[in-house]
């Protein structure tokens, strides 16, 4: 058998993109993955409601919804360190919302993480695309580790250090 790219073998995954944690198979790959590799899981909020949707979870009750993230994501912070990552609609990245909007979407991911005890300094927006809004966002909101494939902006003057990712997967690819 030919690889197709023998070095991709060699990079091991840097995060992985939870956004799919409710699917029960889903679930159990990606616990297994976390114990031998630990990433760190970069995961979504119950706002998420593109995701819910293209996943099929939105047949869930938003409680029911946010009660399984919270179990699943506490259960996960045992194994690895858990940040935050948004997304809007297909193939629309943050850049598409202004401050106000961006900053609402990412607090209220991060105060979902942190009521259930976590700690949360990393981010990565959706499909990596950002602008200066979305740093001044992660600034205000002490996020304090910047995950991207790219640094497209001078991070020099802010507290924030830039994380550069070669190699992520989702959850559901494992």
């Amino acid at each position: 058998m030919r690889l197709s790219n023998p070095l991709k073998l060699l990079i091991p995954v840097q995060e992985i993109h939870v956004e799919t944690i409710v699917n029960d198979v889903v679930y159990s790959k990606l616990l297994n993955f976390v114990r031998i590799h630990q990433p760190i899981c970069l995961v979504i909020g119950p706002n998420e409601h593109f995701l819910k949707v293209l996943f099929g979870a939105d047949s869930l009750e938003p409680d029911t919804y946010k009660n399984i993230l919270k179990q699943r994501y506490s259960h996960l912070s045992k194994f690895v360190r858990i940040g935050l990552h948004t997304h809007l609609y297909h193939k629309y990245s943050l850049t598409k919302l202004d401050y106000d909007a961006q900053f609402k979407k990412m607090s209220e991911g991060k105060q979902f993480l942190e009521s259930i005890g976590l700690k949360i300094i990393d981010f990565a927006p959706g499909w990596y695309n950002y602008d200066e809004n979305t740093i001044k966002t992660c600034q205000k909101l002490g996020l304090t580790r910047f995950h991207a494939r790219e640094k497209l902006y001078d991070l020099s003057t802010s507290k924030i250090e830039f994380i550069q990712v070669r190699k992520f997967t989702h959850d559901y690819d494992l």
